[in-house]
């Protein structure tokens, strides 16, 4: 149904039908006969339509359907499979993301749930998934937005998991700024962001050229920072005890 004409051109109609399926998936046995229907490439083409990118309903409830859907390991494959890398690519760039706190938080709940897979973690970096995340990380929308910045983490954490795109990410410029971001009031007031964003700095230094371009961002100070942040938050012993 999603390739019909009076879906794809009504946005109420899309919306709607849109939000069915993703309730619909919240059960797991449902997430299974999706998946069997073959409901993940339509999804993928319905992404790329001028709709969606015009409507910030219809995108939340299609970025929605797509994360309950991704929550079965299989129809995380099979996204990754039907190419949206691509789609998410370049939401991730667009109007719909960036002025719309409420789409760029359920895009980039969808990017880290289908992140987990490690097929898809080879997938998305070598379909440029990579450096619309690392210019993202400059952007206000991302970092005036706790869960905003904390999917991104969470999707950057596990992009990282292969070496390819440990270089990928290296060579797309992260290390400014993630080090600026470790420093941001939000890292520091939410210790969810905060373990996010320093686990995928201990998965890129272990590459020899980001400890490098990590250090030359003026990481060392911002470490420093950190740990005493960290050491404040610890509760004081009593001598008695």
């Amino acid at each position: 149904m999603l390739d019909h004409t009076l879906v794809q051109r009504y946005p109420e109609v899309a919306e709607n039908l849109l939000g069915a399926l993703g309730n619909l998936a919240c059960n797991k046995e449902n997430k299974a006969l999706f998946s069997r229907a073959g409901v993940c490439p339509p999804l993928v083409r319905f992404m790329s339509l001028q709709l969606v990118l015009d409507n910030p309903g219809v995108a939340t409830a299609l970025l929605s359907a797509v994360t309950y859907l991704a929550v079965d390991d299989e129809n995380k494959l099979n996204f990754g499979r039907a190419g949206i890398a691509t789609p998410i690519s370049f939401m991730m760039e667009h109007r719909v993301c960036l002025e719309n706190p409420v789409v760029a938080q359920a895009l980039l709940l969808a990017l880290w749930t289908l992140s987990y897979s490690p097929d898809n973690q080879v997938i998305f970096g070598q379909s440029g998934v990579i450096g619309p995340i690392v210019r993202l990380l400059d952007h206000p929308a991302i970092k005036g937005s706790p869960k905003a910045l904390e999917y991104l983490a969470g999707s950057m954490q596990n992009l990282c998991c292969t070496e390819a795109n440990k270089q990928i990410f290296g060579q797309a410029g992260v290390s400014d700024p993630l080090v600026s971001l470790l420093e941001h009031p939000l890292a520091l007031a939410h210790p969810a962001i905060a373990e996010l964003l320093c686990g995928t700095l201990h998965c890129l230094a272990s590459s020899p050229e980001n400890r490098v371009s990590l250090l030359q961002s003026g990481l060392a100070p911002v470490l420093a920072v950190l740990q005493r942040q960290a050491v404040s938050m610890v509760p004081a012993v009593h001598e008695e005890l």
